[in-house]
């Protein structure tokens, strides 16, 4: 992620081809064949991008505000591009050429730097999006989607296919999607729901809220809380400092936290293994005939008082069934963190 978001913005000298300034861009179209990509990159603003499966041709709409601080670039240091490169389509914002006109805007963001406001029109077709500043927004693409939005926003809904999104502190939201989504961010608050196929967040300190998701999950966190609702499936967690709370989950769950309390709530038939070294592990089995197999070599097991207590040198165990009507088994380990089942 690191290589990626340093390469980001990179300056790429190319042909002036169809390059002119964007105040005086009316909507302008472009035919696409159907083994035809779309790269869409710019610094500060927006871009919608609204995909029809009736269209064969690309539309984009450009409005420009002027910077605040005109004084540190130039009219002329920014130029919108809209070009064919082989087989991709290249919507740019293409910046200043001086490394010093660079560092000017990056250190005064929004201020030394104008703002292009995009609206994009076009088929279903793989789509990049390079963006620095600013909203992003994607509506109904069936077709590959690649987003790196470092600050702003980043709003996808609706669509099937593979989609990643790499943010730095970029707010998140997904809905209504089917596929494999990859979404790797620092700080971000991300929200997800309404998803069906493979999930994969990092979200290193930022807080995370899924719901409604059926398929294969991997959450991973730091010192950002996560509240995960309505999962089916599987789901394997790696939680650091923070509280991680699991709501009305079916299906497998497998994970690990080193200081972050986990809750979680199980129905249906049971099938939990996870380990805890701090945090404390509280989990909600209603209903449940589960096997317990719970150890912990510090720390305390609260449970129904049927259970077998057992203690050995370096560890107590509680193990036995619960007397609900659903089955399945609940593994849990902690080194000092309390377990606690209801």
């Amino acid at each position: 992620m690191k290589a990626l978001l340093c390469a980001l913005f990179a300056i790429v000298i190319l042909a002036p081809i169809a390059i002119v300034q964007a105040d005086s861009i009316e909507p302008i179209k472009m035919h696409l064949a159907s083994a035809d990509r779309i790269r869409i990159q710019g610094f500060s603003g927006s871009v919608i991008y609204r995909a029809n499966p009736m269209l064969n041709d690309i539309t984009v709409h450009v409005h420009e505000m002027e910077p605040k601080l005109r004084h540190v670039t130039a009219d002329d240091d920014w130029q919108f591009s809209f070009h064919r490169n082989d087989d991709t389509v290249l919507i740019e914002v293409q910046g200043p050429s001086s490394k010093d006109r660079w560092n000017n805007v990056l250190g005064q963001p929004g201020l030394a730097s104008p703002r292009y406001d995009l609206v994009v029109d076009g088929p279903n077709r793989p789509l990049e999006i390079d963006w620095r500043h600013g909203h992003v927004q994607v509506l109904n693409l069936a077709a590959e989607l690649h987003v790196t939005n470092l600050n702003g926003e980043t709003d996808v809904q609706g669509g099937n296919g593979n989609v990643t999104i790499v943010a730095e502190s970029s707010a998140i939201h997904l809905q209504f999607l089917k596929g494999h989504i990859d979404v790797d961010t620092y700080n971000s608050p991300v929200q997800i729901s309404h998803l069906q196929g493979e999930l994969s967040l990092e979200n290193f300190i930022g807080t995370s809220d899924l719901a409604d998701v059926s398929g294969s999950v991997t959450v991973t966190s730091y010192r950002g809380p996560m509240h995960l609702t309505g999962i089916k499936g599987n789901l394997e967690f790696a939680s650091g400092n923070a509280p991680l709370h699991i709501d009305k989950f079916q299906g497998v769950l497998r994970g690990q936290s080193i200081q972050g309390p986990v809750f979680a709530e199980i129905e249906g038939d049971a099938n939990v293994r996870m380990h805890s070294q701090e945090g404390t592990v509280h989990l909600r089995l209603p209903a449940s005939g589960a096997w317990l197999n719970l150890g912990t070599n510090d720390g305390q097991i609260l449970g129904p008082t049927f259970l077998k207590s057992t203690r050995l040198p370096s560890e107590q165990l509680k193990t036995g069934r619960l007397h609900g009507s659903n089955g399945g088994s609940v593994y849990v380990r902690t080194t000092s963190g309390n377990i606690r089942v209801e």
